[in-house]
């Protein structure tokens, strides 16, 4: 199956518009879905043949204990990458909501931690990586977290709108979207600034998909603020890939 994947991967190389964009999104859910071995397969394979194009990027990881579990045997190039990438400039980040689910020697060779609330034996291991006090893992709110970098641990907190309640700024936001649904130009703004932290998250492509369903804008913005099951499969064909 790998020599496969590296054969298709060789003969299509990526097109102009890719190699010269500075985002580069790899979505693999779909195919994860079929076949999780077949999907840490691709994502590996995939970035070996990248590897000479990887100096001087950022490249992230999301649900990395998918291709970085415990069970997975020999060093990946994801490995390799945390070991030897700071040479040619590369930087990676890993994010993952159990670190249990991580290889530890991976874990170990982590230069820098970014830690929100865990609990249970999550909250035990990761207390002792960064050297604190289980409790304090457990006992993070919202917005806090733990950075440790350089064998220092710091208890630090996102700046920004502090104490903010999320559903209540979806709610004025939808509310100032349809109170301005004649004025395009105004809706795109907002959803382009706003659009992923509103709950559910609404993208232009669920726009553009529902109008192609024979809706309007009022009436997608209107789904979406009651986070109605038709935007969620709405939602559902966009993230997959259908539309």
């Amino acid at each position: 199956m790998r020599k496969i994947m590296i054969t298709a991967l060789m003969r299509n190389a990526l097109s102009n518009s890719a190699v010269r964009s500075r985002l580069l999104v790899i979505n693999m859910a779909p195919l994860y879905y079929v076949s999780q071995l077949a999907a840490v397969i691709f994502t590996l394979t995939f970035l070996e043949v990248l590897s000479s194009l990887l100096s001087n990027s950022l490249i992230i990881v999301d649900e990395a204990h998918r291709i970085l579990n415990r069970y997975v045997v020999g060093e990946s190039i994801i490995e390799r990458l945390i070991r030897e990438g700071r040479h040619d400039g590369a930087t990676l980040i890993l994010v993952t909501q159990d670190p249990l689910d991580v290889k530890r020697n991976v874990l170990d060779i982590v230069g820098h931690y970014a830690v929100f609330k865990l609990n249970g034996r999550s909250a035990i291991e990761t207390a002792d990586l960064l050297g604190v006090n289980e409790e304090g893992i457990i006992r993070l709110r919202p917005l806090e977290f733990y950075c440790h970098g350089d064998g220092i641990t710091v208890k630090a907190y996102i700046m920004g709108n502090q104490g903010g309640n999320y559903p209540i700024t979806s709610d004025i936001i939808y509310r100032k979207m349809l109170e301005r649904i004649d004025d395009q130009d105004y809706v795109g703004a907002m959803i382009r600034r706003f659009g992923r932290s509103l709950n559910p998250v609404l993208v232009p492509q669920v726009i553009e998909l529902g109008r192609k369903l024979g809706y309007d804008v009022r009436s997608i913005i209107q789904l979406a603020a009651r986070k109605d099951p038709e935007y969620y499969r709405l939602l559902s064909r966009v993230v997959i890939g259908e539309d």
